[in-house]
């Protein structure tokens, strides 16, 4: 059967495309669509993760996973916390290493200015 809306297209429901049909429900069934939304993500992380490291960073969840393996399940600078963070060089997109989210951050706040860094541990050694 074909649908009003396009004719070219199969009908779903309602004489809608599937396309149409599902703009329909949003519209007329937000907060069921949003659960829906929300289960889903819910249910399918890993595959969330995986597509996530994909699109920015152009690896698999799995070769996280290995990478993590590689540095014991720790933070590559402090080695104290699990590593959660995939670290990279933000001008050239090099992936360094994988990172607790405290070291992470303070990664992000020195810029990774590595003049910065140094001058903290200075900072850090004459003031003991």
């Amino acid at each position: 059967m074909q649908a009003s809306c396009h004719p070219d297209k199969t009908h779903l429901a309602r004489g809608m495309c599937r396309t149409c049909y599902n703009q329909w429900y949003f519209k007329t069934h937000p907060e069921e669509y949003k659960q829906a939304g929300l289960k889903w993500r819910s249910n399918n992380k890993e595959k969330l993760r995986n597509k996530a490291l994909k699109e920015n960073f152009g690896i698999t969840l799995e070769e996280f996973r290995e990478r993590l393996s590689k540095q014991d399940g720790l933070c590559a600078i402090c080695s104290l916390e699990p590593g959660t963070h995939l670290d990279h060089n933000h001008a050239t997109g090099k992936i360094r290493g994988i990172l607790c989210n405290t070291c992470n951050r303070g990664l992000g706040l020195f810029k990774d200015n590595r003049s910065v860094l140094d001058n903290a541990i200075r900072y850090l050694k004459n003031n003991e």
